[in-house]
Parts: structure tokens; C-alpha cells; sequence
């Protein structure tokens, strides 16, 4: 998404998602629900 936004000034992102991205499509309706929200935050060590 980064490097879409900004590859087109010549701006460069490399990246690496380790573990659940807080706001992706599939993991929307366990990430409202605090205690699975606390659970995924002690299963990602991030």
C-alpha cells in the first residue's frame, strides 16, 4: 500500500508483516471482541 502511494515520487517501501494485521477484511469481527483481541496480542510477539 506504501510503496503504491509513494513508488510514483521515486520513494521505496519494503516491508514484512509478521503475524496479523489489526485492520485486515478477515480478522475484522475477532478484532471488536476484547478478549479475542487480548488473545491474538499475546499469540503475535510484536
Amino acid at each position: 500500500m506504501i510503496a503504491n502511494e509513494f513508488g510514483a515520487r521515486g520513494i521505496r517501501a519494503n516491508s514484512i508483516a509478521a503475524g496479523g494485521v489489526a485492520d485486515a477484511p478477515m480478522s475484522g469481527g475477532g478484532m471488536a471482541i476484547p478478549a479475542m483481541r487480548q488473545l491474538y496480542m499475546r499469540e503475535i510477539p510484536l
